[in-house]
């Protein structure tokens, strides 16, 4: 990492996590290097949509959600009904950025 990116990240922090958590906003730098099936960036706040559960999945059904954070490997998705689940960020699929 260089310094400029880090720099970047930073700025990016304050202006998008004012409103949040401060142990969550540490999350939006490795926003960056989470991609999700299609190849696409994910972020928080971004829209997606969770496939049918396989195997060790924690979620019971697809659905629609909210990123929220990222924890270790896993994005930390909300659904409609406010309960979290974490996903690989690899089964997840961007419908809208930023919730726009």
């Amino acid at each position: 990492m260089n310094a400029k990116f880090v720099r970047d990240s930073l700025n990016e922090l304050q202006s998008f996590e004012k409103k949040r958590d401060p142990l969550g906003a540490l999350n939006i730098g490795q926003s960056y290097f989470r991609k999700d099936k299609n190849g696409r960036s994910i972020k928080i706040g971004d829209n997606v949509l969770s496939p049918e559960p396989t195997g060790d999945d924690m979620h019971q059904y697809d659905f629609f959600g909210t990123d929220d954070s990222f924890r270790d490997e896993m994005v930390v998705v909300v659904d409609q009904e406010d309960d979290y689940y974490e996903v690989e960020s690899e089964k997840l699929e961007v419908v809208n950025e930023n919730g726009q």
